[in-house]
Parts: structure tokens; C-alpha cells; sequence
């Protein structure tokens, strides 16, 4: 497929300061590349004046400046899918507001897709943070590669370039976009890893705290079931409760055997914690049960099903 157009997502929340240099850069490169544009800023329920800027920019950039202003402030997942949904290009880059994603990559993102390649993430190989977010961020990382087992360096930069259709129809939801990139690699997407330049903040404050990494966390933990057991919930529930009660079971002849043989009591903890596991185990199959009917009704009445075909012959 010919790239003719590429579409950049910026959502921003409180950048005002930012926005405006890093809307000259994009201007500049832009001037050098042979590619039509579109730059498609979302104002995340900003309250200062970042929408005022992109309001400046956009009269006078003969239409390739777009802005979206959110009524209030939902996060980036929200804001970048109002920006997948504005976009029309070929390829579509997204990048943060605070100026530390270097637009000049966008050109070496580009010419990665152009390989063949479907999905194209920037690495900050030499990152210009604080310690502490560099150490949050290999902690992230490691648990996605652990969990995915996509070898990834830096799944959390922002600079990333997609075609198209891999996200025309994606619905993020939650704190998703962290991990987009590893649903879209379950799909079938190709992905390729560039070093990129990470530039130090000069204005604004970063949006970027402790709970990101415990955020990563929930979001795996929803990825690997999603994933693996979407479609047939009844394995893992019904596995957790068959080892639970497999557990209460060992438990409860331990109790008898140490009754007969050494005369112990009946009602003892070991007594209830076997119960305890027992109801534990039988819950988790009823659930498996429930989350089974619920997939099942789910499918049948979104006519979608739980398999995507990516090629067919005399068909």
C-alpha cells in the first residue's frame, strides 16, 4: 500500500506552553517530507490555554492543523481513540504534547512502515527523566515481555506510527493504550522497535505518577485474560476451582488420617480452612458457568465471533 497521507495525534492536557514549539517542528518536517498531513490535536480537558493555541495554529495552517476539545478531562486512552477516529491517513503517529517525543523521528517511523512493517514503536535508549521513572519504566517493561512475550524495550513511549487499518475499528477502553500495541501483535501485526530521541521537558509539568506501573499491572492482568480466555471463561474458573477443591479434599483426608491415627479433633482450623477452599472451589466453577453463558450471549447477539480470519483463497 502507497502512503499518501500520515496523521499525528497529539492529545494534550495542559500544554500550553509545549504545544506551540512542537506544532512549528511538525510544520517544519513537514516541508521536507513528501507526504500530505494532517495534525490532529486533542485538548483533554485542558484548563489553561491549550485550546486557545491549537485554535491560533489551526487558522493558519491551511486545514492540516485539527483540534478536538473534550467537555472534560478523560485521560489519553480516551483522547487518542477521539484522535483514531478523526484521523484519515495512511499511517497515523502519535506522539505527547510536552515536546520529549522529537518529531524529526517521524520521517525514520515512516520509512519503517514503508519496509512492510504494521506497527513501528519508538525506544528511549538514552531517556532524559528523572531515576525514579526510568526505574518504573524498566519494571513495566519487564513484566510485558514476561507476560506477552514480545521482546520490547520500551513499550511505554508514546511515538508510535500505525497503518491504518490495523486501528480503524479498535475500541480502547480504560487505561488501554498502554498496551495497544501488544493486542494489536495478538492480531497479527507486524512490529518493529526504532530507537528515537528522547528530548528533556522544558515547560509544564509531567502528567506521570506512581500508580502507572500498578495501572500496567491491571491492564496485563485484563490483557492475558482477554487473550487467553475470552472465549472460553470456563477453563479458568473452572480450573481454579477444580484445584481448590482438589485442595480441600487432600485437607479434609489429612484431618481424617490424623483423627484415626493420633486421635485428633474433628473441629480443628485445618476443619474449616477445607471447608472454606471447598466453597471457594465451587463458587469459581459456578462463575466459570455464568462467564461462559455470558460470552456465549455475547457472540450470538453482537454477530461477532470469537476468531478473526486474515486471508482466504477461492472463497
Amino acid at each position: 500500500m502507497k502512503i499518501e497521507k500520515i496523521s499525528i495525534v497529539i492529545p494534550a492536557f495542559n500544554e500550553e506552553e509545549s504545544l506551540v514549539p512542537l506544532l512549528i517542528e511538525i510544520n517544519n518536517l513537514f516541508k521536507k517530507l513528501q507526504y500530505q498531513y494532517e495534525v490532529i490535536v486533542i485538548d483533554d480537558g485542558s484548563c489553561d490555554s491549550t485550546w486557545d493555541v491549537i485554535l491560533d495554529f489551526s487558522r493558519n495552517s491551511s486545514g492540516n492543523i485539527k483540534g478536538v476539545r473534550l467537555i472534560k478531562n478523560y485521560g489519553q486512552t480516551a483522547a487518542i481513540q477521539v484522535g483514531f477516529k478523526e484521523s484519515c491517513g495512511d499511517v497515523i503517529i502519535v506522539m505527547d504534547a510536552d515536546g520529549q517525543n522529537d518529531p524529526n523521528d517521524i520521517g525514520y517511523l515512516i520509512a519503517e512502515i514503508e519496509k512492510g512493517y504494521d506497527i513501528v514503536s519508538g525506544w528511549r535508549h538514552q531517556r532524559k527523566d528523572f531515576f525514579l521513572r526510568v526505574i518504573m519504566s524498566w519494571m513495566g517493561n519487564f513484566l510485558v515481555k514476561k507476560i506477552s512475550g514480545l521482546d520490547l524495550h520500551d513499550v511505554g513511549c508514546s511515538l508510535k506510527a500505525y497503518r491504518k487499518e490495523y486501528i480503524k475499528d479498535v475500541k480502547l477502553l480504560g487505561e488501554m493504550h498502554r498496551i495497544l500495541l501488544i493486542y494489536l501483535a495478538e492480531r497479527g501485526a507486524r512490529v518493529k522497535e526504532l530507537k528515537v530521541n528522547h528530548r528533556k521537558r522544558i515547560n509544564g509539568k509531567s502528567k506521570y505518577g506512581m500508580g502507572r506501573v500498578v495501572k500496567l499491572v491491571m491492564d496485563l492482568i485484563l490483557y492475558k485474560f482477554f487473550t487467553k480466555f475470552a472465549s472460553k471463561p470456563i477453563y479458568m474458573f473452572g480450573g481454579l476451582g477444580f484445584f481448590s477443591i482438589l485442595f480441600s479434599f487432600l485437607l479434609g483426608l489429612f484431618v481424617i488420617y490424623r483423627k484415626i491415627a493420633f486421635h485428633g479433633a474433628w473441629i480443628s482450623p485445618l476443619f474449616f480452612i477445607s471447608v472454606t477452599f471447598l466453597t471457594v472451589g465451587i463458587i469459581f466453577i459456578m462463575l466459570g458457568i455464568l462467564a461462559e453463558l455470558l460470552v456465549r450471549i455475547y457472540y450470538q447477539t453482537q454477530y461477532e465471533l470469537p476468531y478473526q480470519v486474515k486471508e482466504k483463497v477461492n472463497s
